[in-house]
């Protein structure tokens, strides 16, 4: 009977040192799963950083870009503006003098109807030039909203991790 007793705490001691080894070893794999995580996370971290650097960064530079050549065009509209109004001007004076001045006066006609012309194409570049930066800078708002939405993300992951 002593003989049955020491074997069954020979194996219920085995048994023991069986499950506690087992706990060990889940705990140990835990663990190495939630560093495996961790360092998922911080790569993901990492790379929507980079991606949101690159993003920012290439919009402030077309942004930059369109508002520059946005700028160019309407100081040549401006100058536009002025040279039809100097040809306006011209015009009228040579119709004062038509009787001298009739080759001067269809010269000046010619000029004032392909600055207008000119003129016309230049509002249009200008209207969608206004559209194309009205778009980037929405772009860019949609941009903030999601790196908004992901530090959410993260703050809820670090809070489930912790």
């Amino acid at each position: 009977l002593r003989h049955i007793v020491d074997e069954a705490d020979r194996e219920r001691e085995a048994w023991e040192s069986e499950r506690v080894q087992l706990e060990e070893d889940q705990r140990a794999a835990r663990t190495a799963q939630l560093q495996a995580w961790e360092l998922e996370r911080e790569r993901l971290c990492q790379e929507r950083e980079q991606f949101e650097a690159d993003t920012m960064k290439q919009q402030i530079e077309e942004g930059e870009a369109l508002h520059r050549e946005l700028t160019d065009l309407r100081e040549n509209l401006e100058a536009r503006d002025v040279r039809i109004d100097e040809l306006d001007a011209m015009v009228q004076h040579a119709a004062a003098e038509k009787a001298l001045a009739s080759a001067t006066e269809e010269q000046l006609r010619q000029e004032l109807s392909e600055a207008m012309e000119h003129r016309s194409t230049m509002e249009v570049q200008i209207n969608e030039l206004t559209g194309s930066y009205d778009t980037a800078r929405m772009d860019h708002d949609a941009a903030q909203k999601m790196v908004s939405a992901c530090n959410v993300e993260i703050a809820k992951l670090r809070g489930d991790i912790a």
